[in-house]
């Protein structure tokens, strides 16, 4: 048996994931590098109301899929609060994602913590860029013009799985700042041991 496939059945058995947690203080000055959709794209924002009845833009079902269906496991809290955030071209959405707001806590699936985090905040989450748009730095645009349009007082706060360097990369880019590190250790895909470190290290 090759190296490879051992290391493949040993992840399906035992598995531990990493999540670094990213926020964006208000009234933190914006980046002066990442923010620039491009030419012909345009940021618009929809309530989950509006985003249901206006998912003719998605590009692909996934986007159809996810206003349709995500919010419903969602507390009804977030729910009423929620909003979709997207880049648009050509009458499409391109790359998209959610912000949600009066929560207290929030679970990170990958981990099985839970993300502490004040009703001010505003927890983003949900973010997708169409697969033949990747590498035009929408996804980093999108996060800096959420940033900039927020309303309140409170934190713009963000997630990410470790081995997800590209994503990870347009959030560092867009001007976040590492808060935590959550730790997830999952035998047959259920949770044995978890912890979570305050800060970047």
């Amino acid at each position: 048996m090759t190296a490879s496939r051992l290391r493949g059945i040993w992840q399906r058995v035992i598995d531990l994931d990493c999540v670094h947690v990213y926020h964006w203080p208000r009234g933190r000055a914006a980046p002066s590098a990442g923010g620039a959709p491009g030419a012909g794209v345009s940021y618009r924002s929809w309530t989950l109301a509006e985003a249901e009845r206006e998912r003719t833009l998605a590009v692909s079902d996934y986007l159809r899929h996810a206003v349709g269906d995500w919010p419903r496991e969602w507390p009804a809290a977030a729910r009423a609060q929620a909003r979709l955030h997207g880049l648009v071209e050509n009458a499409a959405v391109v790359a998209w994602g959610f912000t949600v707001t009066g929560m207290t806590e929030w679970p990170i699936a990958e981990t099985a913590t839970l993300l502490r985090c004040d009703p001010s905040d505003h927890l983003l989450l949900g973010f997708f860029t169409e697969p033949a748009q990747r590498g035009r730095g929408l996804y980093g645009a999108l996060l800096r013009r959420i940033t900039e349009d927020m309303p309140g007082t409170g934190r713009a706060m963000i997630w990410v799985q470790r081995r997800n360097r590209p994503s990870e990369h347009a959030i560092v880019r867009a001007g976040f700042s590492r808060v935590a590190t959550h730790w997830g250790l999952k035998a047959g895909g259920v949770p044995v041991w978890r912890r979570y470190t305050i800060g970047a290290a």
